[in-house]
C-alpha cells in the first residue's frame, strides 16, 4: 500500500540576482519520510527549505502542498541570549500560545514561567519548548534547519526522541552525522542546484560518495596518462612526418626513378600521414571531453594542517590542581585535577553553561579563576572558538594573515593562502566578512598553520560547517600530533579523530569517563554522568 503523498514538486527552480540557487528541483514527500537534506555551505538548503514551506516562492517550477508545513528556522546564538520574554516569543508563533505551556507540562513534566527570557531556558528547555509547540501544532511535514547546533548532548537526546516518536514527515538540513543517522532513512543531496537522492542514513550517503569520489578520481588519473602517452605519441609523429619530409625531397631528386613512381609514393605518404591525423584527432577530441566531463568534478581539497614541533612524549605540558573555574562570582567547575602530556588528545563535554568555553578561554591565557597551573612559558597555545573569532570580518583574508602573522612575508602568505584554496588577488583581496562558514573556518586554520603548535583548544569546531569542510578538519587533525583539548557536541566528530579519554562536566566536577567513545556503553553511560538520565 502506497505512502499518503504530502508535498510534490515539478521542476522548481531559484534565482537571486544572476545566479541560479536552484535549478531542477523535482521532489516528493510521503507520510512517514524521514530525510536528511545535506549539501555544502551555500548550496541553498535553507532557500530550498522555505519554499517547501511556502515561506518564499520558486522563480520557476511548481510545488503542491497537500500538508500542513511548519519550518523551525536555525537556533542561532543570538536566540539563545535572547531577552524575549517567552510569552512574546510563543505568540509570535502560535495564536493560542499558552495551550504550548500546557503541552510541554504534560509531555514533558516540565514548568515554564512564560515571565522568563529565551536566554534563560538551558538548551534542553529551549529544545523541549519547541517540541511543545510541534506536538500542539502537529504539522505533517515538519522542517527543521541545522536544529542540533549550540546544543548540548542531552538536549540533542530529546530532540532525537521527539523526531523518532514523530508520526507524520520529518525533512532535517543537517551537517550532524550521528545525529541523522538516528532518525533519517534517506538523503536528499543538494549539489550545483539540483538534487539526488540515496537510500539509508548519512554515513551510507558519505559511503556512497567516498566510493563514487574514489572511482571518478581513477578515471581522471587514467585520462590525464593517456593524455601525456598521446602527447608523447604526436611528437613522435612529427618527427616522423619530418623525417619523411626529406626523404621525400631526396626521392624526388633521385632522376633515377620514373616520375610516376616518385608521385606514388608521395600520394601514399600523404594518405598515410592524414589517416594517422584522424585516428589522432579522434583519441584527443575524446580524452578532452573525458577531462572537460572529469574536472569540474574533483573537488579541490585542502589538507588542514597544524605544524607541531614533537617533544617526548613523557613531557608534562599541562598540569591543574585544585583548579576552579568561575564567572564574576559563579563557581562553574571546582578541584579540577588535570595532566595531559606530549600529544595527548581530550574531549571535554556538558550541558550548556557548565563553563566549558570559559575553561578553554582561560587554558589559552595560561591560567585559572584559582588553582595551580603549570604550563610552559615556550608552550605555544592556540585557541578556537566556535564563531572562529581570530578571524576579524572587517579585514580582508590577507590583511587578517598579515595581522595574525606579524613576522612573515608577502611571499609566506601567498604560497600558504594557496594552500588553503585562496588563489587569486580578489580572493584574498575579499573582506572575511563576506566568506562563508567554511572559508572562515579555513582561513581561521590557514592563518594558525605558520607557526608551530604546541597545544591546540577547539570550541565547537564544526558548527555550521559541511560535511566537507569537516571532513578536511578531521584529516588535518589526525595528521596533528600535538596536545588537542576539544569541546564537542558531535560524538561522530570526537571518534573520528581520535579522542583518546573525554571528561565530563557534572555537578562542577570535571570527571573522567569510564568508557572509551568506542564503547558501545559509551553513550548511556555518557547521559548518566550529566543528567541522572537525559534532562532532569
Amino acid at each position: 500500500m502506497s505512502k499518503k503523498l504530502y508535498i510534490a514538486s515539478n521542476s522548481i527552480g531559484f534565482k537571486s540576482g544572476l545566479k541560479h540557487i536552484l535549478k531542477d528541483i523535482s521532489i516528493t514527500i510521503h507520510k512517514g519520510d524521514k530525510i536528511a537534506l545535506v549539501g555544502n555551505n551555500g548550496a541553498g538548503k535553507t532557500t530550498l527549505l522555505k519554499i517547501i514551506a511556502n515561506l518564499i516562492k520558486p522563480t520557476r517550477g511548481k510545488i503542491e502542498e497537500l500538508a500542513t508545513v511548519w519550518y523551525f528556522p536555525q537556533l542561532h546564538l543570538d536566540m539563545l541570549s535572547s531577552n524575549l520574554i517567552i510569552s512574546e516569543y510563543l505568540a509570535s508563533l502560535v495564536e493560542e500560545w499558552w495551550e504550548v505551556i500546557v503541552k510541554v507540562e504534560n509531555e514533558f513534566n516540565l514548568q515554564i514561567d512564560t515571565t522568563r527570557t529565551i536566554s534563560s531556558l538551558s538548551g534542553g528547555e529551549l529544545v523541549k519548548l519547541h517540541l511543545g509547540i510541534i506536538f500542539y501544532i502537529k504539522p505533517q511535514v515538519l522542517l527543521l534547519d541545522e536544529p542540533t547546533n549550540h546544543l548540548d548532548i542531552q538536549a540533542k537526546e530529546w530532540l532525537i526522541k521527539g523526531i523518532e516518536n514523530y508520526p507524520d514527515s520529518v525533512i532535517i538540513a543537517s551537517h550532524d552525522t550521528s545525529f541523522a543517522d538516528r532518525v533519517v532513512n534517506r538523503v536528499w543531496e543538494l549539489e550545483d542546484g539540483y538534487i539526488r537522492e540515496f537510500g539509508g542514513n548519512v554515513s551510507f550517503y558519505r559511503e556512497q560518495k567516498r566510493l563514487e569520489n574514489e572511482a571518478r578520481l581513477r578515471r581522471y588519473e587514467v585520462a590525464l596518462k593517456d593524455k601525456k602517452r598521446l602527447d608523447k605519441s604526436l611528437q613522435l609523429e612529427a618527427k616522423r612526418q619530418e623525417k619523411n619530409i626529406q626523404v621525400g625531397i631526396k626521392a624526388r631528386q633521385d632522376r633515377s626513378m620514373s616520375r610516376m613512381d616518385r608521385g606514388y609514393l608521395k600520394s601514399k605518404a600523404e594518405v598515410r600521414a592524414g589517416q594517422k591525423k584522424q585516428m589522432y584527432d579522434s583519441r584527443i577530441q575524446e580524452n578532452k571531453d573525458i577531462l572537460n566531463e572529469l574536472e569540474p568534478q574533483i573537488k579541490k581539497t585542502v589538507q588542514y594542517i597544524v605544524n607541531h614541533i614533537p617533544r617526548p612524549t613523557t613531557d608534562i605540558i599541562l598540569d591543574i590542581r585544585s583548579g576552579v573555574i568561575q564567572v564574576d562570582k559563579n563557581q562553574l567547575i571546582n578541584n579540577i585535577r588535570l595532566s595531559l602530556t606530549e600529544g595527548e588528545r581530550i574531549a571535554i563535554l556538558g550541558a550548556n553553561g557548565t563553563g566549558k568555553s570559559q575553561f578553554l578561554k582561560l587554558l589559552a591565557q595560561k591560567q585559572l579563576s584559582s588553582g595551580e597551573i603549570t604550563i610552559s612559558d615556550k608552550t605555544n597555545i592556540v585557541y578556537m572558538d566556535q564563531t572562529y573569532s581570530i578571524v576579524k570580518p572587517n579585514l580582508t583574508i590577507i590583511d587578517n594573515m598579515k595581522v595574525y602573522n606579524p613576522k612573515a612575508s608577502l611571499m609566506t602568505i601567498r604560497q600558504k593562502l594557496r594552500e588553503f584554496l585562496f588563489w587569486d588577488d580578489y580572493q584574498v583581496n575579499q573582506l572575511a566578512g563576506d566568506l562563508s562558514g567554511g572559508q572562515v573556518a579555513r582561513l581561521a586554520f590557514a592563518m594558525i598553520s605558520l607557526s608551530p603548535v604546541d597545544m591546540l583548544l577547539l570550541d565547537e569546531p564544526t558548527n555550521n560547517l559541511d560535511i566537507q569542510t569537516q571532513d578536511a578538519i578531521i584529516q588535518g587533525l589526525l595528521n596533528y600530533t600535538g596536545t588537542l583539548i576539544v569541546v564537542s557536541h558531535s560524538l561522530d566528530f570526537l571518534e573520528r579523530i581520535q579522542i583518546d579519554e573525554v571528561y565530563c562536566i557534572s555537578q562542577k566536577q570535571l570527571l573522567p569517563h569510564p568508557y572509551k567513545i568506542q564503547d558501545t556503553r559509551f553513550h548511556t553511560k555518557l547521559l548518566d554522568i550529566l543528567g541522572k538520565g537525559i534532562i532532569e
